[in-house]
């Protein structure tokens, strides 16, 4: 596919290391697809079918295929109304994306769908919050993480993930230093890379946990002094 010369769609930064992931497969699926940014772009550029654009919610979808409509793509995309990877058949697509959803959501589609999900070459996953309880679900899978990225948008950190389901999960040996903990808290290949943007976003959780921290200590109740016990562990964990 040929993205570059693709006429060009309004793609929010965090979104970007997504589609470069996704341009690598020759079919694909949006799950929760919301403005239809990615699947409009793999359509634009050509070479990806069938793409798949899902949603929960009858609305965004509309939204979806009415941006579609205006790139004249909409009839080389399906949309599709539905919860999860139910709405794709075994071996429908090579890759699924599934950003915009909360960590938890995302775990739980991954272990609701697994018998979909694990005929998948890829899975490109962008949780809105922190990323812990989805490493530990795709471990729990035995699944590799191939890949991860950092991106800031608008001032918010987002940790992207491109998950291998037909291999088996490992911690690279380099990173021995780290708790089984930390490594699924922070990422093994981020804390293997450790590139610019990785270093900000942990500067940047050190901050808050600060904050937190020194609230929760000051509010002096015994369960608090507890609870500060343990993100004062977070917090020495990001120096």
């Amino acid at each position: 596919m040929n993205l570059e010369s693709a006429p060009i769609v309004p793609m929010p930064k965090r979104l970007r290391p997504l589609l470069a992931w996704v341009q690598q497969a020759s079919s694909a699926a949006d799950i929760g697809t919301d403005h239809g940014y990615i699947p409009i772009a793999l359509a634009l550029a050509g070479g990806c079918s069938p793409i798949v654009a899902t949603d929960l919610r009858p609305g965004p979808l509309e939204a979806a295929r009415a941006n579609a409509a205006e790139y004249e793509v909409e009839r080389r995309i399906a949309f599709r109304l539905g919860d999860g990877l139910t709405v794709l058949g075994k071996r429908e697509v090579e890759a699924v994306v599934v950003a915009g959803m909360g960590e938890t959501n995302i775990a739980g589609m991954l272990q609701t769908d697994r018998d979909i999900a694990a005929e998948l070459d890829w899975l490109i996953l962008q949780p809105m919050d922190n990323a812990r309880e989805l490493r530990s679900a795709i471990r729990e899978l035995d699944w590799a993480l191939d890949e991860e990225k950092v991106v800031c948008d608008r001032g918010k950190f987002y940790q992207c993930l491109l998950v291998n389901p037909r291999k088996r999960f490992c911690i690279p040996e380099s990173l021995d230093a780290f708790t089984e903990d930390e490594v699924l808290t922070f990422g093994p290949m981020l804390l293997r890379d450790n590139g610019m943007e990785f270093r900000q976003m942990v500067a940047a959780k050190h901050q808050h946990w600060c904050r937190v921290l020194h609230q929760m200590e000051c509010f002096g109740s015994q369960r608090s002094l507890e609870q500060a016990a343990s993100v004062r562990a977070t917090v020495d964990s990001l120096e």
